[in-house]
């Protein structure tokens, strides 16, 4: 497997964080939010240094065990899709080397891109 991806037990941050006020007061590492533009579920990419594509399925993800981390996006093998329920392919936008496809996008995509971005501005 890659080194610049993380394969880990992983789960969303971002669920726990749109409705309620359950933030944790530890740091949280994330890139620059300001600039970011978050790529739309479904969207393929192929990573630095890698053979292998992946398909983005969430945002904003930590690892189970250590929260102090937060990675941009969670993937999953393409065309092979999830293959463990308690997995996820964590990387960041730094690390991707192509899109070779975007995925679906319209107004609801762009509203809840911008809640993402407000989510990750407030740690």
């Amino acid at each position: 497997m890659d080194n610049n991806i993380e394969t880990l037990e992983t789960k969303s941050v971002v669920l726990d964080r749109l409705g309620e006020d359950k933030i944790d007061e530890s740091p949280v590492i994330i890139g620059n939010v300001e600039e970011k533009e978050f790529l739309p579920l479904g969207s393929v990419v192929l990573l630095k240094d890698a053979t292998k594509k992946l398909m983005i399925v969430g945002f904003l993800t930590s690892r189970v065990n250590d929260e102090s981390k937060v990675f941009d996006y969670a993937g999953c093998l393409f065309p092979e899709g999830v293959l463990s329920s308690e997995e996820s392919l964590l990387f960041n936008e730094d690390d991707i080397q192509e899109v070779v496809s975007r995925g679906y996008e319209n107004e609801e995509t762009k509203e809840f891109h911008s809640k993402l971005k407000e989510i990750a501005n407030k740690n």
